[in-house]
C-alpha cells in the first residue's frame, strides 16, 4: 500500500514489524507519515518514517503495508435544509416566528453547527 506524507493511519503491525519491530507502537495507536531531510522518501522499499501526529516526536521506520488510513467522513448539512427544517415547525404565531429567525441567525453565526466530523 502507498502512503502519503503528513497523513494521518493507524498502526496495525504486519509481520515483519511484528517479528522486527524497531519501535514501541501498540497495535491501534495514530501516527503521522513524515519525509525526514536526508532520509529515503515515504513509500521507498515499501517503508516510511512515522511520527506522533500531535507532539511531531519522531518515533521510527515502518512497513507501510503495516499502517491503515484513518477515514474521515464529512457530513455537510446544507443551511437551506435547516432552515426547511426549522420553518416546517413554525406555527402561525409571532412568538413562533421569533424564535425560527433567532434559530436561523445562530446558524448564520456558528457554522460549526453546520459541518459535523466523524472518526472512524
Amino acid at each position: 500500500m502507498r502512503v502519503k506524507a503528513n497523513a494521518i493511519y493507524s498502526y496495525n503491525p504486519v509481520l515483519l514489524d511484528q517479528f522486527d519491530g524497531r519501535t514501541s507502537l501498540q497495535t491501534g495507536d495514530l501516527v503521522r507519515v513524515v519525509n525526514l531531510r536526508g532520509c529515503p522518501r515515504a513509500n521507498t522499499m515499501g517503508h516510511c518514517h512515522v511520527a506522533d501526529p500531535n507532539t511531531g516526536n519522531f518515533i521510527g521506520l515502518v512497513c507501510c503495508n503495516s499502517l491503515e488510513p484513518v477515514t474521515r467522513r464529512i457530513h455537510r448539512i446544507r443551511a437551506v435544509n435547516m432552515a426547511k427544517a426549522i420553518l416546517a415547525g413554525v406555527d402561525a404565531g409571532d412568538f413562533s416566528l421569533t424564535v425560527a429567525r433567532d434559530a436561523m441567525d445562530s446558524i448564520a453565526v456558528c457554522p460549526e453547527v453546520v459541518c459535523v466530523e466523524v472518526i472512524s
